[in-house]
């Protein structure tokens, strides 16, 4: 395949434009340390951002609540009835964020704060791995940003070296407390990202983009802490491509705007946002996937390599459990190639407020909102679309149909470009 010329560091990730230019992607077979996915799709659940408060019985507001216990009971029964299925998913990646909001970002918690903190991390990790264990599937879990134990945006690791997954009772199929399993590949302990085979051929790179964040001034270590990841983030590339593996690069935070076009990644010392979309080009026929958390809804950024109008990858986000950011509930049934790991389909899963017990019913697929061909990828549908219809789409998805996004909205976001 030939490659584009891409001046170091630089990438460019702008908004689609009709007759946007795609990068074609080759197919691939591969072999790693984990099972194989028989037939040509496999599927993964992907989720994030529950949010879970287990002191709210009655989840009403939006906007002002996040997951109660009632949304909880019927998001973890809807679980169940997906892993049943018979085309159940092989594997789950959680992008971030298990507990209620209990302090203002960048302050270290109380101790009242602390144990509801921690509860219901523990709730929600425990879950995972008890999905794990019940359906014999592997768990991938990074952090999110209130995912620390000293309390949002702060450090993974805590003074002791602690972290989130040492709640967790016991981690048999939940990554990366699961280091020694064999599938493990690369696991940086108290850093918050590793990578792990998810099935034959498919490496997950999961990052901790916590550290990259701009809601809070620079802690002690905290640039090298940048420096390192990238650089960790590169070997991790290069090594897939060496091995002809495909990748699932997977993050809380996106590079790129909030709603309000807000850069979420920090230019302080090197800016790492164009560091990753370098990257994101420089190792596109490796990456087949570019998926995130944290926004809480259901959205979708456009890649671009550096210095022209081709993009290099399409990220897709898994909206939140949490009603904060006025979404419906949701989470994700992805659907993908086997042969070549590409993203083929979504299907969003999600319910109203109030909930009901043992009730989940709403749900939309990436093809019948975006109009895809059966057997197209979401990489090609995204690329080929005109700008219209593609933002659009965005803002249909974006809220999980708890009314739309105006297209100001979704331009604040879907377009990621290079400083």
């Amino acid at each position: 395949m030939k490659k584009l010329q891409l001046p170091a560091l630089l990438v460019v990730v702008t908004c689609a434009i009709i007759g946007i230019t795609q990068l074609r992607k080759p197919e691939t077979s591969t072999v790693g340390d984990a099972p194989a996915v028989s037939g040509t799709t496999g599927k993964f659940l992907f989720i994030s951002d529950v949010h879970l408060d287990p002191q709210l019985t009655v989840t009403n507001s939006y906007g002002h609540q996040d997951a109660g216990m009632d949304v909880w009971s019927a998001f973890t029964w809807k679980l169940d009835q997906v892993m049943q299925s018979p085309d159940a998913p092989s594997f789950i990646i959680y992008t971030g964020d298990l507990p209620v909001h209990v302090s203002y970002a960048c302050s270290p918690l109380g101790s009242a704060e602390t144990n509801a903190h921690d509860t219901a991390m523990a709730m929600v990790l425990n879950e995972l791995r008890d999905l794990s264990v019940k359906y014999g599937v592997r768990t991938f879990y990074l952090p999110g940003n209130n995912d620390a134990l000293n309390g949002d945006y702060l450090p993974f690791a805590d003074a002791a070296g602690y972290t989130t997954l040492s709640l967790v009772d016991s981690a048999s199929g939940l990554f990366p407390t699961d280091s020694t399993a064999a599938a493990m590949i690369s696991y940086q302990p108290g850093k918050g990202y590793y990578s792990a085979y998810a099935m034959r051929g498919l490496r997950i790179i999961a990052l901790n983009t916590v550290v990259y964040n701009t809601s809070c001034s620079p802690y002690p270590g905290q640039e090298k802490a940048c420096s390192d990841e990238m650089l960790w983030l590169r070997q991790q590339l290069s090594d897939a491509e060496q091995k002809n593996e495909q990748c699932y690069i997977a993050m809380h935070i996106p590079p790129g705007g909030d709603y309000h076009g807000n850069p979420m990644w920090n230019t302080n010392g090197g800016n790492w946002a164009d560091t990753f979309l370098a990257l994101a080009a420089q190792y596109r026929a490796s990456i087949s996937g570019v998926l995130y958390g944290h926004t809480h809804e259901d959205e979708m950024r456009l890649l671009y390599a550096p210095g022209t109008d081709t993009v290099a990858e399409v990220a897709v986000s898994c909206p939140g459990i949490s009603i904060l950011h006025k979404n419906n509930p949701g989470f994700k049934v992805v659907t993908f190639d086997v042969r070549s790991k590409e993203l083929l389909d979504f299907t969003t899963l999600y319910t109203d407020i109030p909930v009901s017990p043992k009730n989940w019913p709403g749900s939309y697929s990436f093809s019948s909102v975006f109009k895809s061909a059966p057997g197209e990828t979401i990489f090609h549908r995204v690329t080929t679309m005109d700008q219209q219809s593609l933002i659009s789409g965005i803002g249909y998805t974006y809220n999980v149909r708890h009314g739309s996004a105006s297209p100001t909205t979704v331009m604040n976001f879907y377009q990621v470009k290079a400083q």
